[in-house]
C-alpha cells in the first residue's frame, strides 16, 4: 500500500511537471527569464489571443450574414459554397500575410508549436491526440491559419501553403453553409439579413464585453 501511494504521488508529481514544461513552451517561458520578463511573456500572449478572438468572431459574423444574405436571393448551393469558400480564403490568407510581412502572429501558431514539440516528447498518444484536436477545429471554427502556423516548417513553400488553405477552407465552408443554409431554411426565408447582422452584431459585443470583464481587462487598462 505504501509502495502504491509513493508510485501514485510520484506520477502525479511528473505529470505535474510535464504539463509545466508544456505550459511554459506555450508561453516562450524559459528557466532563466526574470519575473518581468515572464509577466511580458504573458502579456503577448493574451494580447494576442483576445485580438485574434475579435478578428475570428468579426469574420464569423460576416460569413454568417454573407450566407444569409446569398440564400435570400436564392443563390443556387454550388454558389453560395463558391462565395463562402473565397471569403475563408480571404480570412486565412489575411492572417498567413499578417505573419509574413509584419511577423505578427495573432494565431499563436508558434507557441502552439512549441508546445507541441515539448507534448510529443513526453507523450507521442496525447500528441497525437491533441493534434487531431487542433486539425478537426481548424475544419470547422479556427479555420486554415492556424494549421499553417503551426506547420511552417513543414509547410515552407506557398504552393504548399495554398493547398492546405484551399483544403480546409473548402471543408469549413461546407460546414458553415450547411449551418447557416438550415437555420435560414428553419425560419421559411422571413428573417431580413440586416436583422440577423445586427443580432449578431450585438450578441458578439455583449460576449466581448463579459470576456473583457471576466478577464479584468478594464481595470487593468484604467489603472
Amino acid at each position: 500500500m505504501t509502495y502504491s501511494f509513493h508510485n501514485i504521488v510520484a506520477k502525479v508529481t511528473v505529470l505535474k511537471q510535464d504539463i509545466g514544461e508544456v505550459w511554459n513552451a506555450y508561453l516562450n517561458i524559459d528557466e532563466e527569464d526574470t519575473k518581468e520578463e515572464k509577466v511580458e511573456k504573458v502579456e503577448d500572449v493574451v494580447s494576442a489571443s483576445l485580438s485574434y478572438f475579435i478578428h475570428d468572431w468579426w469574420m464569423a459574423i460576416v460569413f454568417g450574414a454573407l450566407m444569409v444574405a446569398l440564400n435570400a436571393l436564392h443563390l443556387h448551393f454550388g454558389w453560395i459554397f463558391l462565395f463562402g469558400w473565397v471569403y475563408d480564403i480571404i480570412c486565412a490568407v489575411y492572417f498567413v500575410i499578417l505573419d509574413h510581412k509584419k511577423g505578427i502572429d495573432l494565431t499563436l501558431g508558434s507557441n502552439t508549436r512549441r508546445s507541441l514539440d515539448v507534448l510529443k516528447t513526453k507523450s507521442r498518444p496525447i500528441w497525437i491526440l491533441v493534434l487531431s484536436g487542433i486539425f478537426s477545429k481548424a475544419a470547422v471554427w479556427d479555420g486554415p491559419e492556424r494549421v499553417v502556423m503551426i506547420f511552417r516548417k513543414e509547410l515552407n513553400t506557398w504552393w504548399r501553403v495554398s493547398v492546405i488553405v484551399m483544403l480546409l477552407a473548402a471543408l469549413q465552408a461546407a460546414f458553415w453553409q450547411a449551418f447557416w443554409t438550415w437555420g435560414y431554411e428553419t425560419v421559411e426565408g422571413d428573417a431580413d439579413p440586416r436583422y440577423m447582422l445586427g443580432a449578431l452584431s450585438l450578441w458578439y459585443v455583449l460576449a466581448v464585453k463579459r470576456y473583457f470583464s471576466r478577464s479584468g481587462w478594464g481595470e487593468t487598462s484604467s489603472n
